[in-house]
């Protein structure tokens, strides 16, 4: 799946995910990773229902068995509400990547990489709504985690970056979001 074999991933993911079900049962935590993976596979190729379908049980599994305040049960939650968003769901999407973003800093910490990552997806969600006042703040306090955790020249600031661009673009203000978009792709190459 991570080198793009996406036809030879799915017969090993559904594999694990039936073997998993078998020995550990249907709400043990391994299945509901193999459910996670298979959705993600499903969201790549395109096929949103099917992956919905997954997402939503493996965060019932996350939720049940391991709490709803578990770290595992916010990235479940943060993985169905980009799929959500995709979907036109954006108040559900919104919803979940807000409680995500509670938990994570409640267990994970305010300048953990994982919430870092919700803080951007709960942006780029809230730029796609238009609702740029509320979404600045939260890219940049991604953006500031993870210049301090990885550097300037790392994909994972560059995309806080590009997604600041963004938002200057939906306000009209090209020539502020073209510097960005320019030092994002020069941290993606130096990375490189």
């Amino acid at each position: 799946y991570a080198q793009g074999s996406c036809d030879l991933a799915r017969p090993i993911y559904e594999k694990a995910l039936l073997a998993r079900e078998k020995l550990l049962g249907p709400k043990h935590p391994r299945t509901g990773q193999s459910l996670n993976n298979l959705a993600a596979l499903e969201k790549a190729t395109g096929e949103l229902v099917k992956a919905e379908k997954h997402y939503r049980r493996a965060l019932e599994i996350f939720e049940e068995v391991l709490s709803p305040e578990h770290p595992q049960t916010a990235a479940s939650m943060n993985n169905l509400a980009v799929l959500l968003g995709k979907l036109g769901n954006r108040d559900g999407a919104q919803k979940l990547l807000q409680q995500a973003l509670q938990i994570r800093e409640k267990t994970l910490g305010t300048n953990h990489p994982s919430t870092a990552n919700t803080l951007n997806n709960l942006a780029a969600l809230l730029t796609a709504n238009g609702n740029f006042a509320d979404a600045m703040p939260l890219l940049k306090r991604a953006h500031q985690i993870r210049v301090d955790l990885f550097g300037n020249n790392h994909p994972l600031t560059a995309i806080s970056l590009d997604d600041l661009a963004d938002i200057h673009v939906g306000q009209g203000n090209h020539e502020l979001a073209a510097p960005l978009r320019e030092l994002a792709l020069s941290s993606v190459l130096q990375y490189l």
